[in-house]
Formats: structure tokens, C-alpha cells, sequence
């Protein structure tokens, strides 16, 4: 839950007051909340896009004086990725820390914490944050001990943790990452898988870069290996109709490029011929176990023309989809 408090003159106008006090306006579609405030020189407008892992969270300010802003959150622990990407601010949270555009830190935002940004005239700020629940950062924990467990370690305080004394510049290989994210559309069931994996992308990039990398370093090689077999779930999900391999790796969040290496790597073969291996293992399945002719059972697997089955079945068995049915009955 978050509460904002204009101050003004060492005054405060609390959120409860916003009705009355400003120009407010909420709106909630689906997993979204946005919630956008005006009052005299200042506006704010928060954008928030809830998961069951993780939330995106885009706050913009716009002060045409100087102003200060008091921003309280209740709630669980987090762990907040969070991204400068336009203007600068003085922010205070137990400790003043100086933002600049294209700047970025990991933090361990508490149960309750409160921020308090001190703008100055004619300053527009927008941030970026991305923030995993304690929840969802113990699982990664189980999957990369070595990496999250300083994380885990911090939840247990009362007041927030910074992993950077200085925040760390915003490289090109994060901030692809992050434009990755916020537009993420189009996905359909795949949208959430396909943000968890750039949100691990973005994660394992800011730890190279706190662990005192000047250079992006790969993300660690097993996130790469969730990403090769939520692949292959989607190729034996849809192998009827099979995505593009360009599109297939958009969707599990890599390049065309990493996953054909990746997948010949971790399977052996192929992302066709896996396609292919498993239509005829399928194939083999409903010839012997159904009553669906030969060209049925190619639609069934993809082949629109019977005899495109029949010349792929040749090539995987040696025989037609008939002569091995036949060949079956008489064992």
C-alpha cells in the first residue's frame, strides 16, 4: 500500500486529504492501478502492473517549484530494482542519496519505508521500478543460492539496504532489457513467463555490475537453461502449430541466435528437429492407439496435405504411416 503527504512549507497535506486537498484520480483496469495527482506546481502519476511474482512500477513527477514529496510504503518486504530514467532528485530514505538520469540500484525496501523527494524547479523525474516480494526472491534463492542469499539476508532489517553505495550508470545491455519489459505486449499466456526471464536478465546484470563488472556479463547460465526448457514447453504445446524460431525465443525472452546454440546444447539437436522427432513420436502414438485415418492424423499433427506426413513418416520410420500400422497388427 502506497500513502503520499505533500509538504509544503514544513505543512503537510496527507493522502487522505487528496480529495479535497487535490486533484485526484484513480483507475483500475485488469492488473493495472494508476493512480494520478495534482495539486498547484505539482503532478504525480503512478502506473502499476501486478503479478503474482513481481510488480512494475513507473512513477513520474513534474514541479514547476520546488517541492517535496513523502512517499510511505506498508506492505511486505521488496526487493526493488529501480531505474532513473529521466531527471534528477534528492532522495531520502534514512539516507540522502543523490539520483541523476541513468542511474540504477537494487534495494531492500522494509516493511514500512518511507522516501522523501526533494525536487527542484521545473523538474520532470521518472522512475522505473521493478519490485520482487520476499516470496518470490527466496525461491529464486533455492535456484541461485550463491547469488540471491545477501538478499535474503536483508529482509530481516527495518530499514532499507542499498547493494551499490553509489548507484550503478544504466549500461545498453540494461536498458534494452528494461525497454524489453516495459513493451512487453501482445503475449498472451507467455507475457508473464517472457517478463520473468527479463526481469532475471536485468537482475543478473545489475549483481555483475555491484560485483564490480565495468562490462555486461551474461546471466548465469542456469536462468539461460529455464529459458531453453520453457522452449521446449512451448514446442510440444503448439507443435501443431509452431511459432517462428525468431518468435519462439521473443517469447521465452532470448535471441534467435542464443537459442538455437542453447537448445542444441542442452537437447542435442535442433529446435526442428526436436519439432520434428516429437510429431513422429506423437504420430506413432495415435496410429496405434486411434481409428483416425492417415490424413486425420497428419492434421492432427500439423501436416495439412496427407502426403506431407506420409513423406516426413517415410523419412523418420523407413515406411508409410499405413505400411506401419499394417505392420502392427500382425505382432
Amino acid at each position: 500500500m502506497i500513502r503520499s503527504k505533500l509538504i509544503r512549507n514544513r505543512k503537510i497535506v496527507d493522502a487522505r486529504a487528496f480529495p479535497q486537498a487535490m486533484n485526484l484520480r484513480t483507475v483500475t483496469n485488469s492488473t493495472i492501478t494508476s493512480i494520478h495527482v495534482q495539486y498547484q506546481c505539482l503532478e504525480c502519476k503512478f502506473i502499476e502492473n501486478k503479478f503474482k511474482n513481481f510488480s512494475l512500477l513507473s512513477q513520474q513527477f513534474r514541479s514547476k517549484d520546488n517541492e517535496k514529496i513523502e512517499i510511505d510504503y506498508e506492505g511486505e518486504p521488496l526487493l526493488l530494482i529501480s531505474l532513473d530514467q529521466q531527471g534528477e532528485v534528492l532522495r531520502t530514505r534514512r539516507t540522502r542519496r543523490l539520483w541523476h538520469f541513468g542511474e540504477a540500484n537494487l534495494t531492500i525496501s522494509p516493511q514500512e519505508d518511507i522516501a522523501v523527494n526533494d525536487f527542484m524547479p521545473n523538474t520532470f523525474l521518472e522512475f522505473f521500478n521493478i519490485a520482487l516480494p520476499e516470496h518470490s526472491v527466496r525461491d529464486l534463492c533455492e535456484i541461485y543460492p550463491n547469488i540471491i542469499m545477501p538478499f535474503m539476508d536483508a529482509f530481516s532489517l527495518d530499514s532499507p539496504v542499498y547493494f551499490n553505495r553509489n548507484n550503478i550508470p544504466i549500461s545498453r545491455g540494461i536498458l534494452r532489457t528494461v525497454n524489453d519489459i516495459k513493451c512487453c505486449n501482445n503475449m498472451g499466456n507467455y507475457a508473464e513467463k517472457y517478463l520473468e526471464s527479463k526481469i532475471l536478465d536485468c537482475l543478473s546484470m545489475l549483481i555483475n555490475r555491484t560485483n564490480g563488472s565495468k562490462t555486461d556479463l551474461s546471466p548465469v547460465n542456469l536462468t539461460l537453461s529455464n529459458k531453453i526448457h520453457d522452449a521446449q514447453e512451448i514446442i510440444r504445446s503448439q507443435y501443431r502449430d509452431p511459432p517462428s524460431l525468431n518468435k519462439l525465443a521473443s517469447m521465452v525472452g532470448t535471441n534467435e541466435c542464443t537459442l538455437k546454440s542453447a537448445f542444441k546444447h542442452e537437447f542435442g539437436t535442433t529446435v526442428f528437429q526436436y519439432l520434428f522427432d516429437y510429431r513422429m513420436k506423437l504420430a506413432v502414438k495415435y496410429l496405434l492407439e486411434s481409428q483416425l485415418t492417415i490424413a486425420e492424423t497428419g492434421i492432427l499433427l500439423g501436416y495439412n496435405y496427407q502426403s506431407h506426413f506420409c513423406t516426413a513418416f517415410q523419412r523418420k520410420y523407413g515406411m508409410s504411416p499405413s505400411e506401419f500400422r499394417n505392420s502392427q497388427k500382425h505382432i
